[in-house]
């Protein structure tokens, strides 16, 4: 079976992200980011895909937070980043994360991708959760990654690495305010090494 390590950033959305990713029909372990289990259940392969969940603060202000310490894990397994998780996986390779004029908190908005990857076979415009503040800056973003989606303000929403089954949600797929969020899941799922659930 599939097993996803989902790394909790102490917020109230990831065990609604951890049941959403069950409902693919693979196994969730939810680790907090500062256990002590997560590097070692990488190490010695015990999981097949990695998921970082949202939450509060900001990337580069996390010194005890396992996430930064991801860069180096980057190609060796699958990685979703989602909302906060997303900021880490930019901020890792060297982008910055900014301030929006405004929150976004509990803000429905439709987004539109490149039809590929996490976003295979779904239609543009669908509507999408918004729980944030901070955002990456487009004009930091290293060449290594690409924008795969913005909202209707041009606010970056996803980001991928065209050579890596790495994927970062800026929006919330696990909010019932976010259309297709169980399609998205089984895309990143589908990037992994074949194996029988």
């Amino acid at each position: 079976m599939i097993t996803v390590l989902l790394i909790d950033n102490f917020d109230s959305f990831t065990h609604n992200l951890a049941h959403l990713i069950a409902a693919q029909g693979v196994k969730v372990l939810v680790e907090a980011n500062n256990s002590e289990s997560i590097l070692t259940l990488i190490e010695r392969k015990r999981v097949d895909a990695l998921v970082i969940s949202p939450g509060p603060g900001n990337p580069d202000r996390d010194p005890n937070g396992v996430c930064q310490l991801l860069g180096s894990y980057w190609g060796r397994i699958p990685v979703l980043g989602v909302c906060l998780g997303m900021q880490i996986i930019a901020h890792n390779f060297g982008a910055k994360i900014r301030r929006l004029p405004e929150p976004c908190h509990g803000i429905q908005t439709p987004i539109y991708h490149n039809n590929s990857g996490i976003f295979a076979r779904i239609p543009q415009a669908i509507m999408v959760a918004q729980y944030h503040s901070l955002c990456v800056d487009p004009a930091s973003l290293p060449p290594q990654l690409e924008i795969t989606a913005k909202d209707c303000n041009g606010i970056t929403m996803a980001i991928a690495h065209p050579g890596l089954s790495l994927f970062g949600l800026q929006f919330h797929p696990e909010s019932f305010l976010s259309e297709y969020g169980s399609e998205m899941l089984r895309n990143f799922l589908s990037t992994l090494p074949n194996k029988s659930k």
